[in-house]
């Protein structure tokens, strides 16, 4: 009897509810981005030298009131800074207003003044250079939190026919990535191992590109033993040598926050916890993160020369954050190492890193240099080598024995013919390559190597720019054209006007 009373008086149950609620009122005026351009934008060369990118798309509205007045249409090309609290360790009380930052690239007004729009849709087409020296979408650190991203926002303003001012708007998320260029000549590293004289020369391109294998020639002269004798030079030991077992590569990425340290919430003890990090770093070492694959996070002072001038500057202590993780490794196997012996037992190497797959399952980013955060990358080779004792056996040489002899030699560990080499031109390795020696009985040496259980490393350290791989179907912007508009419906059948920020 209740439940028919309830129902008689339109007091329905709960089930009976929520089939009766009203459906939610359509918006007078909805709104949506058309990107004529690639949702990637992509830039060529460094921040510096950069000409930037064209970008266009059309802004569509949809009136569905009989008379919409519309007050304003502005569109915003904007850029969205997250730094994440590890990288902030002054001024705790401030680290709200230092920890993020949205930044206007371009903006649009679509409409020089309010108007009044029937019941349709229409479109807006506008366009901008992006520049050169932005920085591209990154998500930096092990988790991530810190990130730069961009996005198109556009809002419209208007006025309901019952005298309701609302607004509407849209997002669209853009990306931008970086192509850096490859110099034509090699970058050299030098690392010295002292006070042996043991040193590793290494010839390497500038850039790294994540698609990619990167190629490196190293020479390792003077290779001192761990009895302190050197297998080259004066007083080498004539029946040794030392040869390349393996390489192990690992990719390091480098996180860079600057801040201030705070007079007012930064107290004494902040101070001294800093100067002690300060010297802790300026004693240690590169390759102390090879000892543990956890990222390492450390601050400490910046030493700028002040301006004597300026007061306000001469008391200003810049503190620096450094966030340093490992993002890929890879160990280059001998049968992937091209070596040969030089004189006096130094040797050349040749061989290529390749981070491709491991950087296509990670989060990664190309250099960035933007407000306070910076980004470098460091590649750290480790070079394991193995002492060899030298014999020789002597064999009746044959024309057709030329080539088996090459054949053993590149069976050897760590060693391969020069022949055999790759990225190696043929005319030059025939210039270099040795001629055997036949004595007048008609036989020849053969060099046997037996390892004798000696190994040590050496770890070399140099900075490459790591950069998106290039696509055949990018171009610079002073080289693309806009689209066509075969398709666009406009007055008198000419193409749409652009409204440039």
């Amino acid at each position: 009897m209740f439940n028919d009373l309830s129902q008689l008086l339109g007091v329905a149950s709960g089930r009976n509810v929520s089939q009766r609620r009203s459906k939610p009122v359509a918006a007078a005026v909805t709104a949506s981005i058309d990107l004529e351009s690639s949702d990637l934008v992509t830039l060529f060369d460094t921040a510096e030298l950069s000409a930037g990118a064209l970008f266009s798309a059309t802004f569509l509205m949809a009136a569905r009131e009989p008379h919409t007045n519309v007050k304003s249409v502005s569109v915003d090309f904007l850029q969205h800074t997250v730094i994440q609290p590890e990288l902030v360790p002054t001024c705790r009380a401030c680290s709200e207003q230092s920890t993020g930052a949205v930044v206007p690239i371009m903006h649009w007004d679509l409409l020089s003044a309010p108007r009044s729009f029937k019941r349709g849709k229409y479109t807006l087409p506008f366009s901008c250079h992006i520049p050169g020296n932005i920085p591209a979408t990154s998500s930096l650190g092990v988790r991530g939190a810190t990130r730069i991203h961009y996005e198109v926002l556009a809002t419209v303003k208007y006025t309901t026919a019952g005298g309701i001012a609302k607004s509407c708007s849209v997002r669209k998320p853009i990306g931008i990535k970086r192509v850096l260029p490859v110099s034509a000549a090699p970058k050299l590293e030098h690392r010295s191992f002292e006070p042996s004289a043991t040193v590793i020369d290494s010839m390497i391109s500038n850039t790294a590109f994540a698609g990619r294998r990167s190629p490196v020639r190293m020479y390792i002269r003077n290779v001192t033993g761990k009895d302190g004798q050197s297998t080259s030079g004066a007083g080498k030991k004539q029946n040794r040598r030392w040869s390349v077992r393996n390489i192990d590569c690992h990719l390091y990425e480098e996180v860079r926050n600057r801040s201030m340290l705070c007079p007012e919430h930064d107290g004494e003890k902040a101070r001294r916890k800093l100067k002690k990090q300060t010297e802790q770093r300026r004693n240690a070492s590169v390759y102390d993160v090879l000892k543990s694959s956890k990222p390492l996070v450390r601050s400490f002072f910046e030493e700028e020369m002040a301006d004597e001038s300026t007061e306000e500057n001469s008391n200003t202590e810049t503190v620096v954050t450094e966030m340093l993780y490992r993002v890929a490794s890879t160990v280059v196997e001998p049968r992937d190492i091209t070596a040969r012996f030089l004189e006096n037992n130094d040797i050349e190497a040749f061989f290529k890193i390749d981070f491709s797959e491991q950087l296509g399952k990670t989060t990664y980013c190309t250099d960035v240099d933007h407000l306070n955060v910076s980004v470098r990358h460091k590649v750290i080779m480790e070079v394991t080598l193995v002492e060899e004792e030298i014999s020789y056996e002597r064999l009746p040489y044959k024309a057709s024995q030329l080539r088996e002899q090459e054949l053993r030699e590149a069976a050897t560990p760590g060693i391969k013919s020069r022949e055999a080499r790759y990225d190696i031109d043929d005319e030059e390795a025939r210039m270099t390559q040795p001629k055997p020696v036949v004595d007048s009985n008609g036989y020849v040496m053969r060099v046997c190597a037996d390892k004798t259980g000696q190994m040590q490393k050496l770890k070399t350290v140099f900075r490459q720019a790591l950069s998106d791989t290039p696509q055949e179907d990018n171009l610079p912007w002073e080289q693309d054209v806009p689209p066509c508009y075969n398709t666009a419906v406009t007055s008198g059948g000419a193409p749409p006007v652009y409204i440039t920020a």
